[in-house]
Order: C-alpha cells, then structure tokens, then sequence
C-alpha cells in the first residue's frame, strides 16, 4: 500500500500549488539556460585566444633550432679564435 501511496504523492495538491512549482522549475531552467549561453561564449572567447596564443608561438621550435646551430657555430669560433691566439 505504500507503494501506491508513494506513486501517487502530490495527486491532491492543490493546482496552484503545482503551477507555482511548475514557475520556479522554468525559472531555474531559464536561469540555467543563460548561463550555459554565456558560458558558451567566454568558451568561444578563450578558443579565439588559444589560437591566437598558437599563432604567436608557432615560431618558438624555428627559433630554438635556429639558436642551437648559431651556438654551436659560435663554439666552434672561439675555440678555433683561442687556438690561433693561444689562449687555450
């Protein structure tokens, strides 16, 4: 009998009773529904940003090399420069 009882719970309540949770359940979902809107458009925001942030250090790995050849040469010049002085 509790079964019935429990499935059958706010059967009597009265109308306005339900339209009054039936508002406050729209504007919860309205509520949630702006939300998720602006989230969507700071989402939309910060993509625009990470691609710009990728395009900005989309020259880093170039640079990096072009800084370990010129290094290297660089060695190679003051080592061969203190060999001819005689610095050693």
């Amino acid at each position: 009998m509790a079964e019935t009882d429990d499935g059958l719970r706010g059967v009597n309540e009265r109308p306005d009773s339900i339209t009054g949770r039936l508002d406050q359940h729209e504007n919860t979902l309205q509520q949630q529904g702006r939300t998720l809107e602006q989230h969507g458009r700071t989402l939309e925001q910060h993509g625009k940003l990470l691609s710009e942030i990728k395009r900005a250090v989309a020259p880093i790995p170039a640079l990096h090399d072009f800084v370990k050849r010129v290094s290297d040469e660089h060695e190679h010049r003051l080592t061969a420069l203190e060999k001819h002085t005689g610095i050693e």
